[in-house]
């Protein structure tokens, strides 16, 4: 999981990412940022400038960016599921 991803989204910022690992399970595509598959035409990562060039659009989508981490991906909850996946492994 990107944690750059999770900081960015934490401070409001819509991240467009390419769909790889857990990023399509951490964006919602077109509500919290973008998720693009790499080989997708150039417009595909383009869109997602026009759409955010929308100052309403970039406030929506930043307030959902930033609620999402703060409801789903809170600091010690993570660390507590670290620490459940590097259990069951050791």
């Amino acid at each position: 999981m990107p944690l750059t991803i999770l900081e960015a989204m934490g401070v409001g910022i819509p991240v467009v990412a390419t769909r790889v690992g857990e990023i399509p399970y951490i964006i919602d595509d077109g509500a919290d940022g973008f998720v693009r598959d790499l080989k997708a035409p150039v417009e595909a990562f383009v869109q997602p400038l026009r759409i955010l060039s929308c100052s309403f659009q970039r406030r929506k989508m930043r307030e959902a960016a930033r609620k999402k981490v703060l409801v789903h991906f809170q600091q010690e909850p993570m660390v507590q599921n670290y620490l459940k996946v590097i259990r069951e492994f050791a």
